[in-house]
């Protein structure tokens, strides 16, 4: 695991592929498309819309900082994710 940017947001990736991302005060996770915020207890969110209407970042959801307290766990299953696509 590393840390980088993209678009100069900074980003957690592995093996050249991020999961997880800090963009304007929130964290942005690569959960996949099937997740859903409700059952993980996720009050604060939106579907991302960082870099425009690209397909893959349906993938990705974008959490407040007013649930900041769920972002290591939601980090750690992104990672999982990632690694099980491996």
């Amino acid at each position: 695991m590393q840390r980088s940017t993209l678009e100069s947001a900074p980003v957690l990736q592995y093996d050249g592929r991020e999961f997880a991302m800090f963009h304007q005060n929130e964290m942005a996770f690569r959960l996949g498309r099937d997740w859903d915020p409700e059952d993980a207890g996720v009050r604060n969110w939106s579907r991302s819309a960082l870099f425009g209407t690209n397909s893959k970042m349906e993938e990705w959801y974008c959490i407040s900082a007013k649930d900041s307290d769920l972002w290591p766990n939601l980090a750690a299953r992104a990672l999982s994710r990632l690694l099980s696509e491996n």
